[in-house]
């Protein structure tokens, strides 16, 4: 236990007549142990008037420490993240599709296989659309105006700005949520996770995407129907919901330029093509002259031999 001096003067004053060691050592400390006031009572002379010096201590308050805005912020963070897993654990029998401290291979088979089934069925229809798009310029063309006579390259130009139309218009298409349950979300990654770890400062998708997006967000809570409310009004809500439920479109910034590019190498390709079927006919002209001056000059050597 440590002891102070509350008025550290007025010992002084007492003190300064004598200069052993001991004493000075002691009014150089602020706090003072029970032998540091034995060492000094054996040090004083016996008629000094120790009990002066007794009046004079009193315990050391404690210190307070103030803990700074960093370390405030981290716990903070911490109680949460415990209370979420404490009610996590709580409701793991009535969400089964989490899973608590284990590790199972097979549990999540069923969820990638859907994932591949979606890709595929992506990838699919971004191929019928965009060979539908390309085969309606090329063909559909010729069938709606004969009599164009357009040739190769202009039809070939026609279905390439088609397809990429179609092209485009798959790629700013709306992906749908696909959780299994309407009281998940689903992130960026192809996860799920609970409605109410959205937008609540802790990140739990592994691209950190339920809280990237919560600018002006209101949370997300279960909406409340008013009484007596008919079935047409309940649909009406439900479809409301489940458009604002929407994951966001993906969306590349690249397009436009990769567009642009495309129909450059297009018209550059449709140029030097045109070029070409003008320098043909030229060439073949000036071929057919020779071929005839070769005949004219074997029928006047035939003349003549």
């Amino acid at each position: 236990m440590f002891y102070q001096i509350e008025n550290k003067e007025k010992i002084e004053k007492l003190l300064e007549n004598e200069n052993c060691k001991e004493v000075k050592d002691f009014l150089q400390k602020n706090e003072y142990t029970l032998s540091d006031i034995k060492k000094l009572k054996d040090s004083l002379p016996k008629g000094f008037p120790f009990y002066k010096i007794l009046d004079s201590f009193t315990f050391c308050k404690p210190k307070v420490h103030v803990a700074s805005e960093n370390f405030k912020k981290l716990t903070e963070q911490l109680r949460i993240e415990q209370e979420n897993k404490a009610y996590r654990e709580m409701t793991k029998e009535v969400d089964s599709s989490q899973q608590f401290g284990k590790i199972d291979l097979m549990s999540d088979f069923g969820k990638e296989l859907k994932e591949v089934n979606r890709q595929g069925i992506a990838i699919f229809n971004t191929i019928i659309t965009v060979g539908g798009s390309f085969a309606f310029g090329y063909y559909g063309i010729t069938f709606m105006y004969p009599g164009l006579n357009l040739s190769f390259e202009v039809r070939l130009i026609i279905g390439l700005l088609i397809g990429m139309d179609g092209k485009e218009a798959q790629i700013y298409d709306v992906q749908y949520p696909l959780c299994s349950s309407p009281f998940q979300w689903k992130c960026d990654s192809g996860d799920c996770i609970a409605q109410y770890d959205l937008c609540d400062g802790i990140p739990q998708c592994d691209d950190n995407s339920d809280e990237k997006y919560c600018n002006g967000r209101i949370p997300i809570t279960t909406p409340k129907l008013p009484h007596k409310i008919s079935t047409d009004d309940k649909m009406k809500n439900n479809v409301t919901s489940d458009i604002w439920k929407l994951s966001r479109y993906s969306f590349n910034s690249h397009v436009s330029i990769i567009g642009i590019i495309s129909i450059i190498i297009v018209i550059l390709f449709y140029l030097f093509i045109c070029r070409q079927r003008q320098r043909s006919p030229s060439h073949n002209f000036r071929k057919s002259d020779l071929i005839a001056e070769d005949e004219d000059e074997l029928l006047i050597n035939s003349m003549y031999s």
